[in-house]
């Protein structure tokens, strides 16, 4: 039986907790404290496909509250918990983070949670925010409802992307990144906190990328080699011999064919390129001009999610969330549902559900191509 309630959804400016009062039709009230909300998954993704400011119905999970109430509506008690309620809203997702699980607007995020930033986020919070107030004239965003929040903030991924779209980098190079990085939270979000020194992260950022520079340039070798294939939609006759070449391909660069960037590349060449995050993400165009640049571009993405399972996987206790603008990456994300992250070794693993979402046009058999070339 449901049980239908309206109500507002308020957020403590000075502690972050998420407090919501529902009401019913005869003013029974309940209010839920310590709100703590489910991720979303890939069919909510639908929300990204109208107007950022249009009138939009969000599908919020609860994943754990209190309930309290002076007058607890009696059908309630002998019903159960609530499980979900339905935000009508024209406020923006401009600033969406990602987790184990799928996805969820920024602002409803935990109190404790630990947020990686990609470049977009730093110009969006140079954009809307100074001292942790919305600017004039600005349309209100989720992200708003935790600006005065004591936010964790790990500034990495803007250290990583860098300004020359290279994988060259130097370390005085990663300290420019870094106090550029500040400066630009501390200007916007001046409650927030980046718990790593510029020494700390200088030598960790400059440690991955030398350890994975011969990894690294492979990828934006094979992710080139690929757009031949990808600017061209591949009929059905000839998708068996386009798994193979990009097999082909992928261990002519010694790339792994169980990690993400081979399943996208699979997924882009072979799905209906119109509902194809996949495709979205390489953005392929005539290969005599697809530049390094734009394989780099590329690479950066789905270096952004590999750094949120590493980070995932090195501490389940935390919370940690990747906030992007980028909707198709957001898309592919919660199309492959990745799960269960664990280091084997120095390899980082983790699970994977993605056929319907990603290969959801192809036949038995063709999906069964797909999996074999994994292997």
């Amino acid at each position: 039986m449901d049980i239908n309630f309206e109500g507002e959804l308020s957020i403590s400016k000075n502690k972050g907790d998420k407090t919501i009062t529902l009401v019913n039709e005869s003013n029974e009230k309940i209010t839920l404290t310590n709100v703590v909300i489910a991720p979303l998954g890939y069919k909510e993704t639908e929300l990204f496909n109208g107007q950022d400011n249009g009138e939009k119905t969000i599908p919020l999970r609860f994943k754990s509250y209190k309930a309290s109430s002076d007058h607890f509506p009696n059908i309630l008690d002998s019903h159960g918990s609530i499980s979900k309620l339905e935000i009508e809203t024209n406020w923006s997702l401009k600033i969406i983070a990602i987790t184990e699980g799928g996805w969820i607007p920024a602002g409803m995020t935990p109190n404790n949670a630990h947020f990686l930033l990609d470049k977009n986020i730093f110009n969006i919070l140079n954009t809307r925010y100074i001292n942790g107030e919305l600017k004039d004239n600005t349309s209100n965003d989720f992200f708003d409802l935790i600006t005065s929040n004591n936010l964790i903030i790990n500034p990495s991924l803007f250290m990583l992307e860098g300004n020359n779209q290279s994988l060259e980098r130097t370390s005085n190079d990663l300290g420019n990144k870094y106090t550029e990085a500040t400066s630009l939270i501390n200007k916007a979000l001046p409650t927030a906190t980046i718990p790593f020194t510029s020494d700390e992260l200088v030598s960790a950022t400059s440690g991955m990328l030398s350890q994975l520079y011969s990894s690294n340039s492979k990828k934006l070798l094979f992710i080139k080699s690929v757009i031949p294939i990808l600017y061209k939609e591949t009929s059905k006759k000839k998708r068996s011999s386009v798994i193979t070449q990009i097999k082909n391909l992928a261990i002519t660069h010694e790339i792994r064919r169980n990690e993400i960037l081979f399943i996208a590349t699979l997924s882009a060449a072979l799905s209906s390129s119109k509902q194809n995050p996949a495709k979205k993400i390489f953005k392929p165009k005539p290969p005599e001009n697809y530049t390094i640049k734009d394989a780099y571009n590329t690479l950066s993405d789905f270096r952004a999610l590999d750094y949120l399972m590493w980070a995932i996987a090195l501490d389940h206790k935390t919370q940690t969330y990747l906030c992007t603008n980028d909707k198709n990456l957001v898309k592919f994300w919660c199309a492959i549902e990745p799960n269960k992250f664990n280091f084997q070794g120095n390899l980082l693993s983790y699970n994977l559900k993605f056929k319907e979402n990603l290969f959801g046009n192809l036949s038995d058999i063709e999906y069964e191509w797909v999996l074999e070339s994994m292997e």
